[in-house]
């Protein structure tokens, strides 16, 4: 048995330790919290919707309600795929940004992507930056209705994408470059040309198979600064 001085200073940096361990877990989580949102984007702001009304300037849609912070957005059987551009504002060469919660995943080998899109000049036509709900990124580009895959499969030991999280895509295109980062992890740097004429921006949703039961997302934040 310890003698009772050692056995004090043993019980003390034990709790010391102990408190010590749950400090730094409480400051980590609050950084990873921090990190999360698109409050580090700089500039003048082009466009921002924290959703709480419906005067975002999205188009209509009966599978969509906005309000109370939150764009509930419901992918309905059969549907696999949804998508939607803002039909009020645009934007270019621009520093994109959303926030989201994860959805599940309709079956383990059937995630649900949603994606941002950016550059385009209509439904046909855009880039697209998604991260799928199994915690994997990819960017892509859409022309003449064709898709072209720029980058899949991207992801980062660092990178935490879990149902129910807040997750952040984020796309810095401009100067002939779209810079992809997810939850302020840089993924993937692609050198690309802008389109021409009034560019649109959107959201994107779709699932790698068929959608055998509702899916449910819901965009808490859309926010685009100019190019920094």
């Amino acid at each position: 048995m310890l003698d009772a001085p050692l056995q004090s200073k043993f019980k003390s940096g034990f709790w010391f330790g102990l408190a010590l361990s749950a400090l730094i877990s409480v400051f980590a989580s609050t950084s990873a919290a921090r990190a999360a949102s698109c409050d580090d984007q700089r500039g003048k702001v082009i466009y921002e919707d924290t959703f709480t009304d419906d005067s975002g300037g999205w188009e209509a849609d009966s599978n969509t309600k906005a309000g109370g912070s939150n764009y509930m957005i419901n992918l309905a059987t059969p549907h696999d795929v949804w998508q939607s551009l803002n039909a009020t504002f645009n934007a270019s060469e621009a520093d994109y940004c959303m926030e989201f919660v994860v959805p599940k995943s309709v079956a383990p080998d059937n995630p649900v992507q949603v994606g941002l899109a950016f550059w385009a000049p209509d439904y046909d036509n855009y880039y697209l930056a998604s991260v799928w709900s199994d915690g994997t990124a990819l960017v892509v580009k859409k022309t003449n209705k064709k898709w072209s895959t720029l980058a899949s499969k991207l992801t980062d030991p660092g990178l935490k994408i879990t149902e129910g999280s807040t997750a952040v895509i984020r796309v810095h295109a401009a100067d002939n470059m779209i810079t992809l980062s997810v939850n302020g992890i840089e993924l993937k740097k692609i050198r690309a040309q802008m389109p021409s004429g009034a560019l649109r921006f959107g959201i994107y949703l779709e699932t790698m198979k068929d959608n055998p039961g509702n899916v449910d997302v819901d965009v808490k934040r859309f926010r685009i600064t100019e190019a920094h």
